[in-house]
């Protein structure tokens, strides 16, 4: 049984900082936190399973999208702060 205030974590502001968008000549989906240095990606599909997770240390993250199945995921990113940033994005 999981306690209501323990089920749900409000999510900041901060969310804008992080951007995700298609590059098309490399197949590849970018993940940009906008200059912040990303200690960890975490690609989670719509069953809650962690299908792709990396620690790039570095503002921007490149994720090759043939390594992905069609539908929809959540991109969660911790900064070096360790502030959360999340974004959903769907694969087609």
């Amino acid at each position: 049984v999981v306690k209501a205030p323990n089920a749900l974590q409000l999510v900041s502001d901060n969310n804008r900082l992080l951007k995700c968008y298609p590059v098309l000549s490399k197949n590849a989906i970018v993940v940009d936190l906008q200059g912040k240095i990303m200690t960890s990606v975490d690609l989670i599909n719509f069953q809650g399973q962690s299908v792709l997770k990396v620690k790039p240390y570095q503002s921007v993250h490149n994720i090759d999208k043939d390594r992905l199945k069609k539908g929809l995921y959540i991109v969660c990113v911790k900064d070096n702060t360790d502030n959360q940033y999340i974004q959903k994005i769907i694969v087609q």
